[in-house]
């Protein structure tokens, strides 16, 4: 059904605007599962970006989620790596990282922009209890009459 909804939409919206690459985070952690899964979301403008955001996450893991000595020795050896040469594939205790790319594209036509197609997935919870505050009260978003602003 979700190809049907695309194939419909590109006869509605042929027009196609590119914003260029991003780029992540992937990592394959056997224990974790069978499947790859993003670390770092895909939305930085430049693979350098995604790097460094992955030294980060080594280095803080070293720091702060290990006492082993031998386990913060390897990950402190991963974070040398991207500190050498910009990798995009590190393997890290067993751990499979990748820099991984996407493009981020709009579909338009005679109406405009493409809008949500009725296959896109919305979350489970539609609630508008959201607590929202004012100076002296507590509203929910429910309870605030149109027009006013909290």
């Amino acid at each position: 059904m979700t190809e049907a909804d695309a194939v419909d939409a590109s006869r509605r919206y042929p027009h196609i605007a590119l914003r260029g690459p991003v780029f992540g985070i992937a990592v394959h952690d056997p224990a974790a599962g069978s499947g790859w899964r993003l670390l770092k979301s895909v939305a930085d403008g430049m693979p350098q970006q995604a790097r460094d955001g992955l030294h980060s996450h080594l280095w803080f893991k070293a720091k702060d989620e290990t006492d082993d000595p031998g386990v913060r020795r390897e990950l402190l050896a991963a974070v040398t790596v991207f500190e050498q040469d910009p990798v995009n594939e590190l393997e890290v205790l067993g751990v499979r990282y990748q820099v991984v790319r996407g493009d981020e594209f709009a579909r338009s036509g005679e109406d405009g922009l493409e809008p949500p197609r009725p296959t896109d997935v919305e979350p489970l919870d539609l609630s508008w209890d959201v607590q929202l505050k004012t100076q002296s009260q507590t509203w929910t978003s429910a309870s605030i009459p149109i027009g006013r602003t909290a």
